[in-house]
């Protein structure tokens, strides 16, 4: 994918999706308004694990495989899955 090539052009893709997803009046800012909800050091975060890690195809793939087919598909919150817990009766205090 083009996007391992660039660190730049992964930045670009990445923020562009920050500031499209987050408040729409933020999009005639001239930065995106990416400041008013995240810092600089959280967006350098976040395209840092995909940049190091290699991984942006695949997670582009996740949204391409779940959500292509169907864009207006809505998650319906029910489902059988097996979710592992703990319940701890005396506290979380006590085990600390």
């Amino acid at each position: 994918m083009a996007l391992n090539d660039s660190p730049v052009g992964l930045a670009g893709y990445i923020l562009e999706k920050f500031i499209m997803w987050t408040n729409p009046a933020y999009r005639s800012l001239p930065d995106g308004g990416l400041t008013r909800k995240y810092s600089l050091d959280d967006l350098l975060t976040n395209v840092m694990m995909y940049w190091v890690t290699g991984t942006i195809g695949s997670s582009c793939r996740f949204y391409k495989e779940n959500f292509g087919i169907d864009a207006t598909r809505k998650w319906d919150g029910y489902g059988d899955y097996y979710l592992p817990h703990i319940i701890f009766f005396s506290g979380i205090s006590n085990v600390l």
